[in-house]
């Protein structure tokens, strides 16, 4: 007869087994991928778990050992949007006290929380590392059960940061290796593939933060012909040249890539249909300017072609962005402006270049146009855009109805240009300018936006009574160049609205 043995666990005992159990299945999920976001996310919601805190935040540093770290996730959408873009570990010395001397990595603050001074409960902080180099930064806060982080909490959210230290590690030395693997070893610009990858990762993450994102076409034509004119390696030389000169236009946050010798495709996250046009005049300037270009004759420099789309304006996904991409890059091909020879030329002679393509129109269709235009202000006044207005004496009256009209302030910039007084209704500041600053006396209304284009320039009178010569358009590529020439020609500075992205309108 057998004997039954059993076996008595304390009930604490095996509680600590299952908690134990539990943070190494969660420590093991970490190594379940590479790449930094869903790895950040992971991290979050582990210790979160781990801790019982509703709110956790991380900040990752670019490269292993950095000071500085940048926003990479959150718990929430809202908590996400107002936490801070980078910190710095130095901002937490004080709080940190001799973690190093303790071969500790977690802190408790109760107040004067310098990374969120509004806070209203205590907060745990975690500094990620890997062999004692700095790779990333968690707070934890508002705990679920109301109450303080206890030294438990530190305790098991340090164990379970040695291995999300790890794990960020490994994803940081892949994400370097990438780009090292991923880079044309003389333009540095970044492969096709990879390119791809990381603009989707971006759609996504702009899906999630509701956030604008660009992309941008840059391609010089007639590349064939010119590299028949070099000799040996310094055709590859001048090409590099060129794609250093356009990639020192970008932020750090951008990305260019090759598709071809002759297209290359940039990569601008947070950027509206605004700034993306910004970004083309001021690549179109730089490549003009570089030394490569500046050595040869004017006959043989090639067209470069530039052309952006816009998030979600211009399409959802990759693949329709990057079709809208290459219409955008068929109508700067086949634009009037460059079609004419208009480039380089200054606002007045654009004007009237395109005039003497006018027609001639009542002065009652004029008004209807104006009217027309600030009702399309209004249907798209969230939208950042750039608006000029010279009315004269032709249809000032319709301008001066048009801005009553207009309610709240558009985020769109207003410049006028009259002599006379226009009144303006309360709320609304546009920029003002003599008639003359515009370079012309003839009466123009120039608005650019992300969703809609409208040109109206205005000629002589064809006899006394109603009858007027004029050009009017909705070309999108002729108007934002029409805008931008104006903006180039005076040296506005124009303001952007606190929403936009931070690529300054202030001509290069």
């Amino acid at each position: 007869m057998s004997r039954a043995h059993v076996l008595v666990i304390d009930s604490e005992v095996a509680s600590e087994v299952a908690r134990e159990r539990s943070l190494l299945e969660r420590a093991l999920g970490f190594f379940s991928t590479l790449v930094l976001e869903p790895l950040a996310d992971h991290i979050i919601q582990a210790l979160c778990l781990e801790t019982g805190a509703r709110r956790g935040v991380i900040w990752i540093a670019e490269n292993e050992g950095d000071k500085r770290l940048t926003l990479a996730s959150a718990t929430s959408l809202e908590l996400l949007e107002e936490e801070r873009e980078t910190v710095e570990l130095s901002e937490l010395e004080e709080q940190q006290g001799s973690l190093r001397e303790e071969s500790r990595c977690s802190f408790v603050v109760r107040e004067n929380d310098p990374l969120d001074p509004g806070g209203e409960t205590p907060a745990l902080y975690l500094v990620l590392r890997h062999v004692e180099r700095p790779v990333g930064l968690v707070r934890l806060s508002d705990k679920l059960d109301g109450g303080d982080f206890s030294e438990s909490d530190c305790f098991r959210s340090e164990r379970l940061g040695t291995h999300a230290g790890l794990a960020l590690s490994h994803a940081l030395r892949l994400a370097a290796l990438e780009q090292r693997s991923f880079r044309h070893p003389s333009t540095k610009a970044y492969t096709r593939g990879f390119f791809e990858d990381v603009a989707r990762s971006e759609l996504q993450k702009a899906r999630r933060s509701k956030r604008r994102l660009s992309l941008a076409a840059l391609e010089i034509d007639s590349l064939d012909l010119l590299r028949r004119s070099f000799e040996g390696g310094s055709f590859d030389a001048w090409l590099e040249s060129v794609v250093c000169t356009a990639s020192d236009v970008l932020r750090a946050t951008d990305l260019i890539a090759a598709e071809s010798e002759s297209r290359y495709n940039l990569l601008l996250p947070e950027t509206d249909a605004l700034g993306a046009a910004v970004l083309k005049r001021r690549l179109r300037d730089a490549v003009a300017a570089c030394p490569a270009f500046a050595q040869l004759e004017a006959v043989e420099q090639p067209p470069v072609l530039l052309a952006t789309v816009t998030y979600p304006e211009d399409g959802n996904q990759l693949d329709a962005l990057s079709a809208a991409l290459e219409e955008r890059l068929t109508c700067d091909r086949e634009s009037l402006i460059r079609s004419l020879g208009l480039e380089m030329e200054p606002f007045p002679g654009v004007l009237n270049a395109l005039l003497e393509r006018g027609e001639v129109h009542s002065l009652e269709k004029l008004n209807d146009w104006i009217l027309d235009l600030f009702a399309s202000i209004t249907r798209w006044s969230q939208q950042p855009g750039l608006c000029f207005l010279a009315p004269q004496s032709v249809f000032k009256g319709a301008v001066q109805s048009g801005l009553a009209r207009l309610g709240t302030a558009p985020e769109s910039e207003i410049v006028l240009f009259s002599d006379e007084e226009i009144q303006v209704p309360a709320g609304l500041a546009p920029s003002r300018f003599p008639a003359r600053a515009a370079g012309t006396e003839l009466a123009f209304a120039v608005w650019f936006c992300s969703n809609s284009a409208f040109a109206l320039l205005v000629g002589p009178r064809v006899d006394a009574a109603s009858s007027i010569s004029c050009y009017h358009t909705d070309d999108r590529c002729l108007v934002e160049h029409l805008a931008f020439q104006l903006q180039r020609d005076l040296d506005i500075g124009v303001s952007r609205p606190a929403s936009a992205d931070n690529r300054l309108l202030k001509p290069a």
